[in-house]
């Protein structure tokens, strides 16, 4: 697959994450991917799978939009505004969450990092912990 073909179904695929079928992973991913993020790390396409099926199981908005890239012969980085929901985040109001996208890639996706802020993502909209988030930032900010 081309560099430009593989960048762009990649940002076709999360572009709309919550809708697209998890076997779009196929055509994107080596079988030996590697993924990372805040939350977990798997290894293979098949764990991937599980892994964004597990997570995709009860959002019932993801969106990202991409807002800047820089590609090369091997590797790609995407800045992004990711807007979710989640029936228990919330009382499963859209938010939207900035982060960043490393992928490395040969004909699919080697490597994939995502990087974010888990107390903007999650924490700090949970009833107790969101307090003690939202908290200790004002105070460290002050």
């Amino acid at each position: 697959m081309q560099e430009a073909t593989l960048i762009q179904q990649f940002k076709d695929f999360y572009s709309d994450f919550s809708n697209q079928p998890l076997s779009l992973i196929d055509q994107l991913y080596d079988p030996k991917v590697r993924f990372l993020d805040p939350i977990h790390e798997v290894d293979g396409r098949d764990q991937l799978k599980q892994y964004f099926s597990s997570v995709g199981a009860d959002l019932v908005h993801c969106h990202f939009n991409f807002l800047d890239q820089i590609v090369d012969e091997k590797k790609a980085y995407f800045t992004w505004e990711m807007d979710y929901a989640h029936p228990r985040i919330k009382n499963g109001t859209i938010l939207r969450l900035s982060g960043v996208t490393r992928i490395g890639f040969a004909d699919q996706i080697l490597y994939h990092e995502d990087y974010y802020d888990m107390g903007a993502m999650l924490y700090r909209h949970l009833p107790l912990l969101g307090w003690t988030v939202r908290a200790l930032n004002q105070r460290l900010a002050s």
